[in-house]
């Protein structure tokens, strides 16, 4: 059965381990570093250009070629490292005790020896990402995001190079995006009429950003035999009559100049006169030519020119045209052209120009235009568009920020993402991209004069303005008491809005704004002094209706805070942050945190309310922040033992056990309490100074009984941990099961299951397996009550390798399997 496992393990084609034996070195690595320190390296390793040797020699020879390099690369490393095969051409490197700094070395040796090897007259040579561990996480997710990035700095700067992931290094948004996204069956639609429709004129019309020219220019890339012109219409009168279809012959003119000659010379005298205003050097038309003379030449070309060549003419905002063009536009789809078909692009909305409107009703009244209406993109879509964006995973609040600023709108979404990242608004936490808790909200500068132009007719519209200040969602009941408006007007102007684009209704009484970049856009053109006087007055209706409209403080406290009332911004926010935590609206909770901190000055509060606030930020993985919000309390009130102390956790960890160690002395020097002292001998144990350690807890050993229950439980758990470094296994488990009594006793969940955890480890090491797969279940059982995934993820991994032991290697790769599983929640 042992051999049947390997051989599962093993790649059947190089023979080296397969991609599932990951499941099984990663955590033991990361486990080994965990105990001793230290860091590991791992390699994503690519072949560069195989998919060449393929295609000319087969895939016998690549198949060849693969074993030898895989071979090649085996006895290159030393016995400790994996060599895995991950799929094709890939292949990751363990290695093993390897900072990155040392696995240059390692990358340099393969790539040079590999510039050498004569794979039996074949050359082969790679590209290698780096990355180190856990320096940029532990689990195995992140690890490859990390793993994926340095490979594709690897190869941007050269086929043979190597890359180690630098902290600086982010993955940047992909702007624009693949109009691909969320619009599928659109631009199916598209394909088929620009190709089979009966009519001339294909259209696709939509709100500002909404991605019409994108999803046209996307189709017509997939043209084949056809020769693609595109057009712009403008305003701007110095482009003169006719702009887009004088740039339509100018471009077919470029493209095949003498087929162009060749069809002008077809025409007479009178159609080419006709045809100067198209061509200055020619003049312009004689005043005893009809205009219909000149539209009439335009056809007899654009005619001789399509029946060369199929053409399609892309005409963008068509409806900014002026009335000559689009009636130049309207004959030409009279005159039967078979071999030619326009597509334009206009906004759908109230249009100044009339002539558009005139041209617009008579196409469709006459049914020569096949239009295709672009909505927003629905939730689902937008969330897709953003990860297609961000390349990466994203949190769901990240993703519901967006949405709510930008709706379905795409280039809305594209261009607030370059602003947030910009700004480091946006960050790649792990594997994800997640958003700041708190910050300036704004306009990107490019989305300023689309939102000022729908904004425009509601300039002097007061209502809008408290509207805006509400937030991104209303009430109807709270906007009559704050406006002091009846509310046949109030529904007046709120009618007009949804009609504009501007607002939409989500109940009978609840209204918001379409985009929230709508909102901010207000709220930008408000000086401070009257966005703060707007805030008051709300904050002062919603206290006096608190009760009986149920509001929950964190909208009092978010009108607090921009009101400015510094004493109710401290009376609501704390409150607020609290009830986000025990909801789990973590990055809520955040920044209500940060409005307290940002405005309380005493002293006892803050430290209170920063360790509260730290606890959260270790809760949720920020712990660089931890750390900073921490140093920075020190730094405006001086040290203090308590906040020396979460920082020492803090520092744990991160894995720096050393500045950890430096945080509780100086805790201790402060305030000398028996709990700081025994977190200083559990810190020096993972900090391998165990010589330390010993010295501290066997003074604690002399006085045991005037130790507290919580203190003593403490005082078990770390020296029977160093008894099991020392390998006294019955002393430890004596002491491990006095730590579980007491914590038991205290009632320590979370406590009991790191001592069930630890009693399995100790069985482990020792061989007694089957104790030990007991004791994991206990640990599994206590942190699936308490909720603790990471807990749970660590018991069930514990667990599964013990499996092996006993030989039970199906269930112990169903448990890795679910571990997995449990590691992708989190």
């Amino acid at each position: 059965m042992f051999l049947e496992l390997v051989d599962n393990l093993r790649d059947e084609l190089t023979q080296v381990y397969n991609r599932r034996y990951l499941d099984f070195v990663f955590p033991q690595e990361l486990k080994k570093i965990r105990r001793y320190g230290g860091q590991f390296s791992v390699l994503y390793i690519d072949l560069d250009d195989f998919n060449l040797i393929n295609n000319l020699y087969g895939h016998r020879e690549g198949d060849r070629l693969l074993y030898e390099f895989a071979q090649f690369l085996a006895k290159s490393l030393r016995e400790t490292d994996s060599v895995i095969r991950l799929s094709g051409d890939e292949f990751i490197v363990i290695l093993t005790h390897t900072p990155a700094s040392n696995a240059k070395a390692v990358c340099e040796r393969i790539i040079n020896e590999l510039k050498k090897k004569d794979f039996k007259n074949s050359k082969l040579s790679c590209s290698i990402g780096v990355v180190e561990v856990p320096t940029n996480g532990t689990d195995w997710h992140t690890i490859f995001s990390r793993l994926e990035l340095a490979l594709f700095k690897a190869k941007k700067s050269g086929k043979g190079t190597y890359y180690v992931l630098q902290e600086k290094d982010a993955v940047s948004p992909i702007i624009p995006a693949p109009v691909i996204s969320g619009r599928k069956k659109e631009l199916a639609w598209l394909l088929e009429r620009i190709n089979n429709s009966e009519v001339s004129l294909i259209a696709v019309s939509g709100a500002p950003g909404v991605g019409k020219s994108s999803l046209i220019k996307e189709a017509l890339k997939n043209l084949r035999d056809t020769l693609v012109v595109i057009a712009k219409s403008s305003i701007d009168e110095s482009s003169g009559p006719f702009s887009p279809f004088r740039t339509i012959l100018k471009k077919i003119k470029e493209f095949d100049y003498f087929a162009f000659k060749e069809a002008f010379e077809a025409l007479d005298e009178t159609e080419k006169a006709a045809l100067g205003l198209l061509y200055p050097e020619l003049g312009y038309i004689p005043e005893n030519v009809d205009r219909y003379k000149f539209y009439d030449a335009y056809v007899k070309l654009i005619s001789i020119l399509s029946d060369r060549q199929k053409i399609v003419a892309f005409i963008d905002d068509i409806h900014l045209a002026d009335s000559t063009t689009l009636e130049l536009l309207y004959y030409l789809l009279h005159a039967d052209l078979k071999k030619i078909k326009f597509v334009i692009a206009f906004r759908k909305e109230d249009h100044e120009n009339k002539g558009f409107e005139k041209f617009y009703s008579h196409v469709t009244r006459e049914r020569l235009i096949e239009e295709l209406q672009l909505k927003e993109l629905s939730q689902a879509e937008a969330f897709d568009l953003i990860e297609t964006i961000l390349q990466r995973k994203c949190s769901e609040n990240l993703k519901e920020r967006l949405y709510e600023k930008c709706g379905g709108n795409p280039y809305f979404l594209e261009e607030t993402i370059k602003e947030f990242f910009k700004h480091e608004i946006i960050y790649l936490d792990g594997e994800n991209w997640n958003i700041k808790a708190d910050f300036r909200d704004h306009v990107p500068e490019s989305l300023q004069n689309i939102l000022t132009e729908r904004l425009k007719r509601f300039q002097s519209e007061k209502l809008l303005e408290i509207m805006a200040c509400l937030g991104n969602e209303f009430n109807l009941k709270i906007l009559e008491l704050v406006t002091q408006t009846n509310l046949g007007e109030i529904f007046d102007t709120i009618d007009k809005l949804i009609r504009s684009g501007i607002l939409v209704e989500r109940n009978v009484d609840t209204f918001a704004f379409k985009e929230g970049l709508t909102r901010e856009m207000i709220l930008s053109q408000l000086n401070e002094p009257r966005k703060r006087f707007i805030h008051r007055n709300i904050l002062s209706v919603l206290e006096k209706h608190a009760e009986v409209l149920k509001i929950p403080e964190e909208k009092l406290a978010y009108h607090a805070y921009y009101a400015g009332e510094k004493e109710k911004v401290k009376k609501y926010s704390l409150n607020a942050a609290r009830k986000c935590k025990k909801f789990y609206a973590y990055e809520e909770a955040k920044k209500y945190y940060k409005w307290f901190l940002e405005n309380e000055d005493d002293l006892h509060k803050v430290k209170e309310t920063t360790i509260e606030y730290a606890d959260l930020l270790l809760l949720t993985g920020d712990i660089s922040v931890a750390i900073d919000e921490l140093n920075s309390y020190l730094l405006r009130f001086g040290e203090d033992a308590a906040i020396l102390d979460k920082l020492a956790e803090a520092y744990s960890k991160s894995g720096k056990f050393y500045e950890a160690v430096e945080s509780i002395e100086k805790a201790i020097k402060i305030e000398p309490k028996n709990i700081y002292f025994l977190r200083k001998a559990w810190l020096l144990l993972y900090a391998e100074k165990i010589r330390e350690a010993l010295n501290i807890l066997e003074e604690f050993k002399k006085r045991e009984k005037e130790l507290t229950e919580q203190e003593r439980a403490y005082y078990y758990n770390t020296f029977a941990l160093l008894l099991m470094e020392e390998e006294e296994y019955e002393e430890a488990e004596k002491y491990f099961k006095r730590a579980l009594e007491l914590r038991e006793k205290l009632g320590n969940e979370r406590g009991v299951a790191n001592i069930h955890l630890n009693l399995g480890t100790l069985y482990a090491n020792h061989g007694l397996y089957v104790q030990a797969l007991e004791e994991y279940e206990k640990a599994k059982e206590t942190y699936d009550a308490i909720g603790d995934k990471r807990g749970m993820l660590t018991a069930i991994h514990n667990y599964s390798d013990t499996l092996r032991y006993l030989r039970r290697y199906e269930e112990a790769i169903k448990g890795l399997e679910n571990a997995i599983k449990i590691a992708r929640q989190i």
